[in-house]
């Protein structure tokens, strides 16, 4: 079975909850999925791959951002490790990190982060929260304290760069149904904020921020994004918009996740988002 066979089959077993998709998805390893669909080396840095010796290991991620917050709670159970990551990570995790255009530390080992249930022999997996932001806040976060009602955080799309993007995020014409009673704010970076929202993106400067702001926050919604774990990642309260086709991780039924025990999952019925927008909608005047 070639690495893309390898990749798909783990994906299936995941979804539905079967813990025999950890050692395919062990693939990951020596192989990526890259932006034209063709696995290519994941680099090893002239160092072995980690298979759960004593020494310090070089955790890799280079996946989406949402896949290093939610496997950032395995770092927890390796005790010497560096982890090789977006630059913006470094001031919210508590652990070394080296940015991934910087210099490779010295280590005895490299292991993929996704990798990392297959090496550590996991089956089972707490939804507690596992982050939480560091100081200083920004000043805004002060300003949020003095607003007595209650604050919702929406995140509506994320990278435009993830080959499933246009399934996950939301149509711009739809935002305008989830707006309530109570504030509104824009958690999405890269795009204009839509009227009635306020605007989060000039103070979203790295995860730490975005952390602060979120902890602010009643309730989050959003779709399948980073700031969506992040949130989970929090224990903060998230309503999680999912495609009729969902990522692995978060199966095809239940408004559940063993995941992260603040989300609840709302799932299209359709193949469309009219129908569960409306939803999220009427649930937000009666609850807000």
């Amino acid at each position: 079975m070639n690495p893309a066979e390898n990749w798909s089959k783990s994906l299936r077993l995941l979804r539905n909850g079967d813990p025999d998709g950890w050692p395919q998805h062990e693939y990951i390893r020596t192989a990526r999925w890259d932006a034209k669909n063709i696995f290519e080396a994941t680099p090893s840095f002239g160092k072995p791959i980690w298979r759960g010796e004593n020494g310090k290991v070089l955790i890799n991620a280079d996946f989406g951002m949402g896949d290093t917050i939610h496997f950032y709670r395995f770092l927890e159970l390796i005790p010497e490790k560096i982890l090789r990551c977006d630059s913006n990570f470094a001031c919210l995790f508590d652990v070394e990190t080296c940015s991934h255009d910087s210099k490779i530390p010295d280590c005895d080992y490299v292991i993929h982060m996704m990798a990392l249930p297959r090496i550590l022999g996991l089956t089972e997996f707490s939804g507690k929260p596992y982050l939480k932001p560091k100081p200083p806040a920004s000043k805004l976060t002060s300003v949020l304290d003095q607003i007595k009602l209650k604050k919702i955080g929406v995140c509506w799309a994320g990278n435009p760069g993830n080959p499933r993007d246009q399934k996950r995020s939301l149509p711009v014409e739809c935002i305008g149904r989830l707006k309530s009673a109570v504030p509104m704010f824009h958690f999405v970076k890269h795009l204009s904020c839509p009227e009635g929202f306020m605007d989060f993106r000039g103070y979203m400067r790295d995860w730490n921020q975005t952390a602060h702001l979120l902890s602010k926050m009643d309730l989050i919604i959003s779709v399948d994004t980073a700031v969506a774990h992040l949130a989970g990642a929090m224990g903060i309260p998230t309503w999680l918009l999912l495609p009729n086709d969902p990522d692995w991780r978060w199966g095809d039924l239940g408004t559940k996740t063993h995941w992260y025990d603040s989300v609840t999952i709302f799932r299209q019925k359709d193949s469309g988002w009219d129908s569960l927008v409306e939803e999220v909608a009427v649930l937000l005047d009666n609850q807000f």
